[in-house]
């Protein structure tokens, strides 16, 4: 319990190192930069229980061209997140595995400008992977 009012505190004095994440698709309902400290000091301890806090993500921002339905491709500044599919099926009580399996990926874009927005509400895309050799790679480095 002491754990949580440490990381409590630190949201409120540094909440640029936060999102207050609510159970939604598409980040909607998502809190960033000083709504996490004002949403944490308005809402009840029984009402933060809806909500996720987490230490925020910032992952490389890098230039690729975002396309819309009757608009313009434009290149312009973006972040990816990519999601696996996976399943797995097992005994709790033994410990035995009985399928683990990877399915298959999907990559989201979106600007990086954008904190809330995914594809479902148009402000992201599907995107596609460039897959390389390691080797090549490495020759570049």
């Amino acid at each position: 319990m002491f754990m949580f009012f440490v990381v409590l505190k630190d949201a409120i004095r540094s909440p640029h190192n936060y999102v207050l994440k609510a159970q939604l698709e598409s980040g909607l309902g998502n809190f960033f930069d000083e709504q996490v400290a004002e949403m944490l000091q308005k809402l009840s301890k029984q009402d933060r229980a809806a909500y996720i806090l987490q230490q925020r993500i910032n992952p490389l921002v890098v230039k690729n061209f975002m396309m819309q339905q009757m608009k313009p491709a434009q290149m312009e500044d973006v972040v990816s997140e990519l999601g696996i599919y996976a399943s797995l099926i097992g005994n709790q009580s033994t410990g035995q595995i009985l399928h683990n399996s990877v399915d298959g990926h999907t990559i989201r874009s979106k600007p990086s400008k954008l904190n809330q927005g995914g594809v479902s509400c148009g402000g992201g895309a599907v995107d596609s992977a460039l897959l390389f050799p390691a080797a090549e790679m490495l020759e570049k480095i």
